[in-house]
């Protein structure tokens, strides 16, 4: 069996985002986290569209080294994500019109040492693309990939995609990620 192409998500999957933008948002003192985002939406109907997309775009672009990794060490989690498949690349979503974010993604990504191929930025689905393993937070991703059997998603958990309809994984964590990978493609641990 060939090793699997490995799509990884970068906003609230390997990096945590939306806490700086929250800070932006209500100031230092704010009390939200992570269990609070009740959906995928909820940012844009809570702060409004264009504010909360705004303080994401500051968050990476004046505020990147403020954004934390998910996992502890995520050299070490993302170069044996890279040992599990053929190619692992980050991919992430946003809109074409937003400048200098995938300057901003890219240093970070170099900055915490985080191994990849390639990064990708899309202004469509993920779903439109050839990965064999997804790891993402995207509630809709899963049910976009049903009837694809050739695809698997591992499902970074949060909150608001609890309810999430079509088959995936949840993970809560990278390095589950990585066990999932080899209990599911037959790779054996070296």
């Amino acid at each position: 069996m060939t090793a699997p192409r490995i799509c990884l998500d970068l906003d609230s999957t390997l990096a945590r985002t939306c806490d700086v933008a929250f800070e932006l948002l209500c100031g230092p003192d704010h009390d939200y986290t992570y269990s609070d985002i009740e959906s995928w939406e909820w940012g844009l109907r809570e702060f409004g569209t264009a504010q909360y997309l705004n303080a994401l775009w500051h968050a990476w672009t004046l505020r990147g080294d403020d954004i934390e990794p998910f996992p502890a060490d995520p050299e070490a989690v993302t170069k044996e994500l890279s040992m599990c498949g053929s190619q692992l690349d980050v991919v992430t979503e946003h809109p074409k019109h937003v400048r200098g974010i995938d300057e901003a993604k890219r240093n970070w990504l170099d900055a915490n040492n985080i191994v990849y191929d390639e990064y990708r930025s899309l202004d469509c689905s993920k779903s439109e693309l050839d990965y064999d393993i997804y790891i993402d937070d995207k509630p809709s991703l899963a049910s976009e990939l049903a009837f694809d059997d050739t695809s698997t998603v591992l499902l970074y958990d949060h909150r608001y995609n609890r309810d999430v309809q079509g088959p995936c994984t949840r993970i809560n964590s990278l390095n589950k990620a990585v066990s999932c990978i080899y209990s599911m493609w037959g790779i054996h641990d070296s």
